[in-house]
């Protein structure tokens, strides 16, 4: 090889070289980034979930009160009767 072949191939693999690094450095961040959102949406997914059962929960004895009153109302209005 030609010193001037050298020369100019060198620092064009260690260009390439150092692109290869960056890229890599940067998939490994993005990676941990896909980690750590995937995790927070683990957790609202879980959260969402026991809203959903809590709102169920109290929209059931909700209507269990209201039967409850219609019940208490009607036996009111039949003493009165």
């Amino acid at each position: 090889m030609s010193e001037s072949f050298k020369t100019t191939v060198d620092p064009l693999l260690k260009d390439l070289d150092e692109k290869k690094e960056s890229f890599r450095r940067n998939v490994v961040s993005m990676t941990a980034e896909i980690k750590q959102v995937r995790g927070r949406l683990v957790s609202q997914e879980q959260y969402f979930v026991k809203e959903s059962i809590f709102r169920k929960e109290a929209e059931t004895k909700a209507k269990n009160m209201e039967v409850e009153i219609c019940k208490l109302q009607k036996k009111l209005e039949d003493r009165n009767c």
